[in-house]
């Protein structure tokens, strides 16, 4: 862009193509199913270092093409924190049973039996 003069001077130009990389590893995918599997390490790798499972909520929304998960904090100390977004899943009942039972597995933060 520089080379076409298509920027002004002193313009500068970055791109974050492989900024996720260092999260990948917080992240499994199950039979096309995105999730976050080790939310205290991921948490710690943001910065949030007093991590209190009983302080965040998870928040599930749902639309005709996807279905998403995200920590939200109880209060405004801390943005959200997504832990996965998976296309093709819906607001059914299996899909949502699905994301309840890989989080009570593997994140932590719903060891409450819930009931399906």
């Amino acid at each position: 862009m520089h080379e076409k003069n298509l920027l002004e001077k002193g313009a500068l130009v970055s791109y974050f193509r492989s900024r996720e990389s260092v999260f990948l590893q917080y992240f499994r995918s199950y039979d096309g199913f995105v999730y976050c599997h080790n939310v205290h390490s991921l948490m710690e790798k943001l910065g949030i270092s007093a991590y209190n499972a009983t302080e965040w909520r998870l928040f599930i929304d749902s639309s005709k093409r996807s279905l998403k998960r995200v920590l939200f904090y109880n209060g405004n100390l801390f943005g959200a924190v997504p832990l996965g977004p998976s296309v093709g899943l819906r607001e059914e009942y299996e899909d949502i049973k699905r994301v309840i039972d890989l989080f009570r597995g593997d994140c932590g933060f719903m060891k409450k039996s819930l009931k399906f």
